[in-house]
């Protein structure tokens, strides 16, 4: 591996450890105010967003192609 390689690697790494994500809470909060209200309980709801029910974490497709247009 040439020294340019090796110095892009570095600069490729050091650019994913440095990079913040956006976590899930805001990411759908706007969401959120923009479409209506939070409820305080899931009966209320039109939407879920949860681990366990509604759109849970695990739903890449859904999450990438609603929410991060």
């Amino acid at each position: 591996m040439g020294l340019r390689n090796i110095r892009g690697m570095v600069h490729y790494r050091a650019g994913i450890e440095s990079m913040t994500k956006t976590n899930l809470f805001d990411l759908f909060w706007p969401h959120v105010k923009a479409r209506g209200e939070a409820c305080d309980s899931v009966e209320e709801a039109d939407f879920v967003f949860a681990v366990d029910e509604g759109l849970t974490p695990f739903d890449f497709e859904t999450i990438a192609s609603e929410f991060l247009v």
